[in-house]
């Protein structure tokens, strides 16, 4: 399996030749966008230096993918620094993920009251949710940064299993039990280009093939493809069970109908009302058909009981 060496970088590693890191081996570069700060505030702030890392890294020829700090407690604040985030890469083309960085475990007796470590692993995972579904239902590939550990004891990774992984384990090989696709394996790393230390990462997805891929074949008004058609079967399904009402046509087109149909499952899904069918909203339609056709097992379950 081809590997790929990733820097990760914030302003704390001041001013970055990017060029210099590209020469040395550097195949992508992680930047951080923003973060949210301790306090009960929790002021959400930019990088000071994401705009210009961004630009630098994009004027040598590196892909760049963007990683978010979070203080998040609850899904309501998780889905603020989502909004937020998709302020701060608005018109910016991304070639790795964006990523939501759960590491929090601030003091709760000096600063906010709660941390995420201090939460629960419920209700951290709902909250990684709100944060994740947020930016993939606006099309914006993402997945999960925090350590091995934290991934073992504050997530449950099962429910968040559809995201991709990045973790952080500073040894000689990964402990991590469930899928990852980057391993940060060091703080200490060093680059040229770079004045000090530096985290890097090893990679074993082709990202930016990847996320070019994705794009290309995401499905739009107009379409012809065995796609489109797979997707129609899927909104039949979800009509006969109610979900939606939409009827669509038994071809290949994505048409009129094909289109008001992917919006009522945005809605009934409760995921912005794009007309587009992201993976963010396909992986939402086989939970709402797979609990549907449940509700409905247990009813005709229940009523051949009572006529035996």
């Amino acid at each position: 399996m081809k590997q790929y060496k990733v820097a990760d970088i914030s302003k704390y590693q001041g001013a970055v030749d990017f060029a210099k890191m590209k020469a040395d081996g550097i195949c992508g570069v992680i930047l951080r966008c923003g973060y949210t700060g301790y306090g009960k505030a929790k002021r959400k702030a930019a990088d000071s230096r994401w705009e210009s890392n961004y630009a630098a890294a994009k004027a040598a020829g590196l892909p760049v993918g963007a990683y978010y700090y979070s203080c998040a407690t609850s899904p309501e604040e998780a889905a603020e620094e989502a909004n937020f985030v998709l302020e701060l890469i608005e018109g910016k083309e991304l070639e790795y993920p964006v990523y939501w960085d759960t590491e929090d475990n601030h003091d709760t007796a000096e600063y906010a009251p709660e941390s995420q470590l201090s939460i629960g692993k419920a209700r951290l995972t709902e909250t990684a949710k709100a944060f994740l579904e947020k930016l993939t239902s606006s099309g914006i590939y993402c997945g999960i940064y925090a350590s091995t550990s934290w991934l073992n004891s504050q997530l449950d990774m099962a429910e968040l299993s559809e995201y991709d992984v990045w973790v952080a384990q500073y040894s000689d090989a990964v402990t991590y039990k469930g899928n990852y696709q980057m391993w940060q394996y060091t703080c200490k790393g060093a680059v040229d280009g770079i004045s000090g230390n530096v985290d890097l990462n090893i990679c074993c997805v082709d990202y930016p093939a990847r996320i070019k891929k994705g794009k290309e074949n995401a499905m739009k008004k107009g379409d012809k493809s065995q796609g489109v058609l797979a997707l129609k079967m899927l909104l039949s399904v979800a009509k006969e069970l109610g979900i939606i009402t939409q009827q669509v046509d038994d071809n290949n087109i994505f048409g009129e109908g094909t289109e008001k149909a992917v919006k009522q499952l945005c809605l009934s899904a409760e995921l912005d009302e794009s007309g587009e069918p992201t993976d963010e909203l396909i992986i939402a339609a086989k939970k709402l058909i797979n609990a549907a056709a449940s509700d409905m097992k247990s009813r005709i379950f229940k009523a051949l009981e009572a006529l035996s």
